[in-house]
């Protein structure tokens, strides 16, 4: 962990380097994501609180229960459709719903009405 700070703190200070050699504005969209990435590594190593370490029954959960590839995909499909249904049953307008068949037709490639 300290060589990724260390090298996210030379990759900002380069970039300070090349922005005021070359008389550009520092904030730059990848200066401010290298000086956030390095606040929060430093943040992350600086122990804040503390943790107690995890028991044996704990992890064992923690690690079994989504450790198989199609309860993950099963979950993460189950999420999904429960979003969409959710979303198409309390969330859209009525008048919406009929555009957003018509798309969903041209989509697939189905005859529209």
């Amino acid at each position: 962990m300290i060589v990724h700070l260390a090298f996210m703190a030379c990759v900002l200070g380069l970039m300070v380097f090349n922005y005021y050699a070359g008389r550009r504005n520092v904030l730059y969209p990848a200066f401010l994501f290298s000086l956030i990435w390095l606040v929060v590594s430093s943040l992350y190593m600086v122990p804040l609180i503390e943790v107690d370490k995890l028991g044996a029954y704990t992890s064992l959960t923690i690690r079994f229960t989504f450790s198989i590839l199609w309860e993950r995909l099963g979950l993460g499909v189950f999420a999904l459709a429960l979003y969409f249904v959710g979303a198409w049953l309390f969330l859209l307008d009525e008048r919406d719903k009929p555009e957003i068949g018509i798309a969903l037709r041209l989509l697939t490639g189905q005859p529209t009405p």
